[in-house]
């Protein structure tokens, strides 16, 4: 195992997170935060604690697209409750891998009547189709490792609990 991303790190990179979404929004303006469970779980918890002066609205979607390590397309589970009509709306998630599970909310929500739909990752695999969404880092296309921790399960469903972010 090792280290991508030591907790220190992630917090630091939370943070920058937070100050780009603070200075872009009145604090009073509703923002809508939608954590893509359930990998983004750990993410969007520490990221919100960052934002205690905004006016969040929080909820979630439930939603897949692997089998362990196999990507099986996409699959909504649970939708999100929250009506996001002339809103700003974010989606918290773990990592931007293939864009698939990305590119469906996003799509979802402009439907629904968002104002804005903006992906927020910890990590993201780089592409030209993805290049302006925030992240705590960005990965290399050709790094094809499997990460886990912080939230992440690593290929046997295991080790979601981790502080920091590995990968063998």
């Amino acid at each position: 195992m090792k280290t991508l991303l030591n907790p220190y790190q992630i917090k630091s990179g939370i943070i920058k997170i937070a100050e780009k979404i603070i200075l872009r929004h009145n604090s009073s303006d509703p923002l809508i935060m939608i954590c893509v469970m359930r990998g983004g779980f750990r993410f969007y918890s520490y990221l919100l604690d960052e934002l205690q002066n905004m006016n969040v609205i929080c909820d979630f979607v439930s939603c897949k697209s692997y089998d362990g390590v196999e990507n099986t397309g996409f699959k909504m589970l649970q939708d999100s409750r929250v009506d996001v009509t002339d809103k700003h709306v974010y989606l918290v998630d773990d990592i931007l891998d293939s864009g698939i599970t990305y590119e469906y909310l996003k799509v979802h929500y402009e439907y629904k009547g968002a104002k804005s739909v903006e992906g927020i990752f910890a990590l993201k695999k780089y592409n030209d189709k993805f290049k302006d969404e925030m992240c705590i880092m960005s990965i290399p296309p050709q790094n094809d490792y499997w990460y886990f921790g912080f939230g992440m399960d690593d290929e046997n469903g295991e080790n979601r609990h981790l502080k920091g972010i590995y990968y063998k």
